[in-house]
């Protein structure tokens, strides 16, 4: 019989119910922007990363409510979830502002 790695007890779950897997994934995106950005300088790339708090998707949309609320109990201003258009907006502003790069932008309502 084999002895089972911690790793493969895929989700393994926060507290708040989140996977470890999209807390280390996020960490890889912003860990990898200021290197590809300084990498991507020389074509005039520009890179920029969001780290997104909690959206109206699929996914938020199966998570029970006592979950949901525990998270927006933990927001500062405004306490709900985030809407598509505000996303949308954020994206925006940052392609349009040229003079953005190498930076990831919190949208999250400050639960960091």
């Amino acid at each position: 019989m084999r002895t089972r790695h911690r790793s493969e007890d895929a989700p393994i779950k926060r507290s708040h119910g989140v996977s470890f897997g999209v807390g280390e994934t996020k960490a890889s995106v912003i860990g990898m922007t200021i290197p590809v950005a300084r990498d991507l300088v020389e074509y005039g790339i520009r890179v920029l990363s969001i780290a997104p708090g909690l959206f109206e998707t699929g996914m938020s949309a199966g998570m029970p409510a006592k979950v949901s609320d525990g998270l927006i109990e933990k927001m500062l201003f405004p306490r709900r979830i985030g809407h598509a258009g505000e996303f949308g907006a954020l994206v925006r502003h940052l392609v349009e502002s040229a003079y953005m790069n190498a930076l990831t932008v919190d949208i999250d309502c400050g639960t960091r």
